[in-house]
């Protein structure tokens, strides 16, 4: 790999076109596939995590069933995919075999192919994000759950009042890992697109593309930052509004024991 041996200072140029080449804005914006399909995940990460949380049979298996994507090397997974999408192959003999016939190029298909990709991030993750939200679960206060059955509060209520906000933290953090994970993909699209063909590309591969095959090894280092601070920036913003909702109701639950010990002593 060859470099240019004449150096010089160029101040905010790189900067300057990093945000005003429109690939590379485009392949940031592109970031909101993954990101939409993080918002699923996590709501099904949710789901499934409350009803694995019961008393069902087999719940262990379910659970390593889930985990078993996220522990496949991600160039494996890549692989496995681009055969799966391919014309003809797997999902089209599938959809097939079920009367779907006029089916779309899901990799090709510059409609349908970020959101193929994307249905490929959710089901890699599903299964970590499930585990977290289990383990954020079972630290709640079994003897709430025994106080709220007493007092005849349904399996709905008990999720939506107990487990619910009991678990809001650890629900925020998972979506500051999902941001973090949805501007940094890499592995999915480069592998299954061929180094995000058919505008594919996320902004990863974009820096890939500017070091390896244009070697302005500047410009990548300043796109390197800019995704960095993005990522930083975006995720202290999420931890931040989680910080306010717990202020919020621990003002509320202080307002409402003063009121409480008011209305006593009027007594």
């Amino acid at each position: 790999m060859n470099y240019s041996q004449n150096f010089g200072f160029v101040g905010l140029d790189n900067y300057k076109e990093l945000l005003t080449t429109q690939p590379f804005i485009e392949a940031l914006f592109r970031s909101g596939y993954y990101l939409f399909g993080g918002i699923l995940q996590l709501f099904f990460a949710v789901i499934i995590a409350a009803v694995l949380c019961n008393r069902i049979s087999l719940k262990n298996t379910y659970k390593g069933t889930l985990l078993f994507p996220y522990l496949i090397n991600g160039i494996a997974v890549g692989f496995i995919f681009k055969h799966f999408f391919t014309r003809g192959s797997v999902l089209d003999t599938l959809l097939g075999g079920i009367g779907l016939n006029y089916l779309p190029y899901w990799l090709r298909d510059q409609n349908i192919n970020n959101i193929s990709l994307a249905f490929v991030s959710i089901w890699r993750y599903l299964g970590y994000y499930v585990v977290l939200i289990i383990s954020a679960m079972l630290t709640v206060d079994r003897t709430i759950y025994e106080a709220a059955i007493i007092d005849g509060a349904s399996k709905r209520k008990q999720f939506t009042h107990i487990t619910l906000p009991n678990i809001i933290p650890v629900i925020f953090a998972c979506a500051a890992l999902k941001l973090a994970s949805a501007l940094s993909e890499f592995e999915i699209p480069y592998i299954i697109t061929s180094m995000g063909a058919n505008n594919t590309s996320t902004f990863l591969i974009e820096i890939h593309k500017v070091a390896f095959k244009y070697h302005r090894v500047g410009l990548a280092s300043v796109m390197a930052v800019f995704i960095s601070i993005l990522i930083l920036v975006l995720s202290t913003s999420v931890m931040g509004i989680l910080h306010y909702y717990q202020n919020r109701e621990e003002n509320i639950r202080l307002k409402s024991q003063f009121s409480s010990k008011k209305r006593k002593q009027q007594i």
